[in-house]
């Protein structure tokens, strides 16, 4: 019966419920330590898929039932934890690995932005007791969900902190105890999943305090609407020169603007009969939702730019997407008061509703593998490669390589082999590269004249220049070499006047590896016999001047 007692999860519709932070610290526990026994088996394996998917089941599952369980109608709760928590397990396993997930990381942020969007949806329904959306009931969930979030990850972050503290300061006295302990995986996973959850629970028994400070936002709104209107008056005497110099920063400055502009005008508008604010305020959230659209427009204009002079990109699609979203947004917000100021609040509030239903659908969709920006980027850079519309000096293999998963390394193989040298050999080389910087000293090194060869000037051997780029070597370069030999030093220099730097290559199974020297073990001095050789090296003289290390 205690037990009973402690759960108590009956039909009460009172908040209050003491019991919560220790449940949710209990779960959080839990779940951090099934995670942390999930990820000790790595990231490869026949079964890496399926783990990473429990991972995030697990994971997810708790965080709904942290923010979205109620007593009142608990196996709502429970069946959307498990159902939103299913939804982004089963993307994960259709990206496959974690390592998977690095290459299409914005589809699973696409789904979390379903899952999360659907949460107070959920809530205010669940309220409801029926499948109703009820404006003020999803707008104080929503805010309260965001506010328990950061709140949770700053609780989190001070916890470890503290004990971190405690632990460093123990060492000092020689105790290692403490920060063995608190440098355990085990721990470290428990401790976070029972600090944030915790956390969680606490606050929600706190709810009205948090979202009375959601208010204070509106402070902004004033200094946001004149300086999102004095930019946009300032457009047409500067012109949009000074943004495509800058096209890089221009489109996520501007969605950020755009994402800003949003948050605090919709914490003047508050939600239904809290619009009554001081005029300065209501003015400021004018003027930014007639912003919206116009920082949208030139958002468009500067992803079109960028598209037209490069090509796709998985990035500028997604840039895309987003641009579209903050359109809507833009078309949304500026419909609501066309029809006029007299209630318009009221209107950007039915807006909100039906552009958050549409944006999570969208991620949705997105989530799923129905359109592959990958393979859409791919066949467009093979495209204008093909075509001669960039000329393959000037072509990213490196983009293929890395930046479009899959379909791109593909599509790469298919280069490899193309009968064209021009072609052939930058994509060979990108293909045999591991990361990006080391493709950039393949580059380099294959670039004609990058390496001075003496004491007679002839072409590096292939293997030679791999290994050369393999260790990535920067800067002005000289390697000492004679055909046929099994030895080579490369001689280096990052800058002028920078003292230079030499490494030895040794030949060996047909493969150039560099040679590192390592300490050798030695009897205690005070038993060994001491003795003082004189030993000849070699070493490299640039112009007089010692080189790197002597060599054996």
């Amino acid at each position: 019966m205690p037990f009973k007692r402690l759960l108590r999860f009956d039909t009460d519709a009172s908040p209050d419920w003491p019991q919560r932070p220790w449940l949710l610290a209990a779960t959080g526990a839990g779940a951090g330590l099934l995670i942390h026994l999930l990820t000790q088996a790595g990231t490869t394996g026949p079964a890496v898929s399926a783990r990473g998917a429990a991972v995030l089941f697990i994971g997810i599952a708790a965080l709904l039932i942290a923010f979205t369980f109620e007593r009142p109608r608990a196996a709502w709760g429970v069946a959307f934890a498990l159902g939103g928590a299913g939804a982004v397990a089963l993307v994960s396993l259709l990206l496959g690995g974690p390592l998977a997930w690095w290459e299409e990381l914005w589809r699973l942020i696409c789904i979390l932005l379903a899952v999360a969007i659907a949460a107070p949806l959920f809530q205010a329904a669940r309220d409801e007791g029926r499948l109703g959306f009820p404006y003020r009931s999803v707008h104080d969930h929503a805010w309260t969900n965001v506010l328990l979030a950061a709140a949770a990850v700053s609780f989190t972050g001070v916890v470890f902190l503290v004990l971190f503290l405690l632990a460093a300061l123990f060492r000092l006295i020689g105790i290692e105890a403490p920060w063995a302990v608190v440098t355990a995986p085990a721990f470290g996973w428990t401790l976070g999943g029972a600090a944030s959850l915790g956390a969680v629970g606490w606050l929600r028994e706190r709810v009205g305090v948090m979202r009375g400070t959601v208010g204070i936002l509106a402070l902004l709104a004033p200094v946001m609407g004149a300086g999102l209107a004095i930019f946009l008056l300032s457009v047409p005497f500067t012109g949009l020169a000074p943004l495509w110099e800058a096209t890089r920063s221009t489109t996520p400055i501007l969605l950020a603007c755009i994402a800003g502009g949003l948050v605090i005008a919709n914490a003047v508008i508050g939600a239904d009969g809290d619009e009554a604010r001081p005029p300065a305020m209501l003015w400021g959230a004018i003027a930014i939702c007639l912003s919206l659209l116009p920082l949208a427009a030139i958002a468009v204009a500067s992803v079109a730019a960028r598209i037209s002079q490069y090509g796709l990109l998985p990035e500028r699609l997604w840039a895309v997407v987003f641009v579209g979203i903050a359109a809507a947004y833009g078309i949304g917000y500026l419909g609501a008061l066309a029809r006029g100021r007299r209630g318009w609040a009221p209107r950007v509030r039915e807006a909100n509703l039906v552009l958050a239903v549409g944006v999570g659908a969208v991620a949705l969709v997105l989530a799923l593998p129905i359109v592959d920006f990958n393979a859409i980027s791919a066949r467009s850079q093979v495209a204008r490669l093909r075509s001669g519309g960039v000329p393959a000096d000037r072509f990213d293999f490196g983009a293929l390589r890395f930046a479009m998963g899959a379909p791109g390394r593909v599509a790469l193989a298919q280069l490899a082999a193309d009968a064209a040298p021009t072609i052939r050999e930058p994509a060979a080389r990108a293909q045999a590269s591991r990361w990006p910087q080391q493709l950039e000293s393949i580059e380099r090194v294959a670039a004609a004249g990058a390496i001075r060869v003496v004491p007679v000037a002839l072409p590096v051997p292939g293997a030679l220049q791999s290994a050369i780029a393999d260790f990535g070597m920067t800067g002005t370069m000289a390697l000492i070499y004679s055909p046929g030999a099994t030895e080579a030093i490369l001689v280096s220099s990052g800058c002028e006047g920078c003292p230079s730097n030499a490494v030895r290559f040794i030949l060996a199974d047909g493969e150039w590896t560099t040679v590192q020297r390592d300490a050798q073990p030695t009897a205690s001095p005070a038993r060994a016999r001491i003795e003082l050789r004189r030993v000849e090296r070699r070493q490299v003289f640039v112009d007089g001047v010692p080189a790197g290390e002597p060599f054996e």
